[in-house]
């Protein structure tokens, strides 16, 4: 017997509030809900109204004071009354506020933390940075402070470190709360980025850009600050991958630092991807190569396909332009998708009757597309399947990509 598929869209037939449907194009959870998250864990959460965001005391502050709801991947919801605000599982469970307090629920919808607490980041490593009576610590599942609630900011644990704040001094601790080092004055921003490599960073007030380097965990300086964000929410965009990571400096170039901290390949280059398979996708003037861990770079070359443009590879399938019209073909090149489709219309107000894409990277998930059809007063949108016929007809105002619940 083969295994169940539980893959659902998110659609919308006013543009106000999303619903879930499954591949018949039945609501299977009903349009009545102004947010909807991504699938983790196979829970999903649901948001039917937003948290009030308010001045106070000259801060922006969230009451927590929405309606909020998870569903399972069966589409049932796992408890009836919503919660203030819910975060996305994580290690088997959610944070969720009731009443301006933080607390956990498991997959079924059970309370197994009260809601003591007056923030939580959620589980990660298996432990919670966590605050109460205004000062941050870490818990376990079994609500145990594994790290005492003795901090003014902390981070969730990566690697087996976390960042934390006391009396305007940062430092680096583990598990048990040990002092690895205490980062240089000057440098507010740490991120951690492996086992050994430790991100520090400041700004420069006059233009707003932050300069970052390295340090290992024990404090010592690898590089200097030399590379720079123009935010420090940046600082988390790019992680090691294959033992590279991505830097930039000044002039928008890439680069790559190894896990010793040696920046073994010299931020020379217009764009890069993360490394795979031992190697990396960069551009420089224009031309794509790729290149190994020691920056030996070879041209890539795209396939001579008889089109226009040919956007990347999903499921088998690309879209291909020839002339204004997109289609889709296979690796080899096949057509088998006829050029009919109109590009992404960003502004779809007084759209020409006929058929467009509904993205404007279009690709295929769970064997389906979504379009968009016009007939000149007004659009709807659908899907197709891989052999180009309308599965689900265009009856939705908006429809995002069909995701898989497991």
């Amino acid at each position: 017997m083969s295994e169940m598929k539980y893959e659902y869209a998110q659609a919308t037939p006013d543009g106000k509030y999303w619903g879930l449907i499954d591949k018949s194009g039945k609501y299977v959870v009903s349009p009545e809900y102004v947010t909807i998250h991504q699938w983790k864990e196979g829970i999903l959460c649901l948001v039917k109204k937003k948290s009030d965001v308010k001045l106070r005391d000259g801060k922006w502050t969230n009451y927590y004071n929405g309606e909020m709801y998870f569903i399972n991947h069966k589409g049932e919801f796992i408890h009836s009354d919503p919660w203030g605000y819910g975060q996305d599982f994580s290690e088997g469970l959610a944070a969720v506020s009731l009443d301006g307090k933080w607390g956990f629920i498991s997959k079924e919808g059970e309370v197994v933390i009260d809601f003591l607490f007056e923030m939580t980041y959620g589980f990660h490593e298996g432990l919670s940075a966590t605050k109460y009576d205004n000062k941050w610590g870490f818990i376990d599942k079994s609500r145990h402070w594994v790290i005492e609630a003795v901090y003014d900011s902390v981070q969730s644990f990566k690697f087996g470190l976390a960042v934390v704040q006391k009396d305007d001094c940062y430092f680096i601790i583990n598990y048990t709360a040990d002092i690895i080092m205490q980062t240089p004055n000057g440098y507010p921003w740490l991120s951690i980025k492996s086992e050994n490599i430790i991100l520090y960073g400041t700004t420069s007030e006059e233009i707003g850009i932050r300069y970052y380097g390295f340090m290992d965990v024990n404090g010592n300086v690898l590089t200097d600050p030399e590379f720079y964000v123009e935010s420090e929410y940046d600082f988390d965009l790019f992680n090691y991958s294959e033992g590279m990571l991505i830097v930039t400096n000044e002039e928008d170039q890439y680069g790559f630092l190894d896990e010793k901290g040696k920046l073994t390949i010299p931020c020379v280059y217009d764009s890069a991807e993360p490394f795979e398979n031992g190697y990396a996708e960069v551009m420089l003037d224009d031309k794509k190569y790729a290149i190994d861990k020691n920056g030996e770079r070879s041209e890539l070359t795209e396939p001579e396909y008889a089109f226009d443009e040919v956007l990347s590879f999903n499921e088998g399938l690309a879209a291909a332009k020839k002339g204004d019209k997109w289609g889709f073909i296979n690796s080899n090149g096949e057509v088998l998708i006829d050029f009919i489709y109109n590009d992404y219309p960003p502004h779809k107000e007084h759209l020409a009757s006929g058929v467009y894409l509904a993205e404007l990277f279009p690709k295929f998930s769970c064997g389906l597309l979504p379009i968009i059809r016009s007939d000149g007063d007004q659009y709807q949108s659908g899907f197709i399947d891989s052999s180009g016929k309308e599965v689900i007809p265009t009856q939705f105002l908006f429809v995002r990509n069909f995701e898989s619940a497991i």
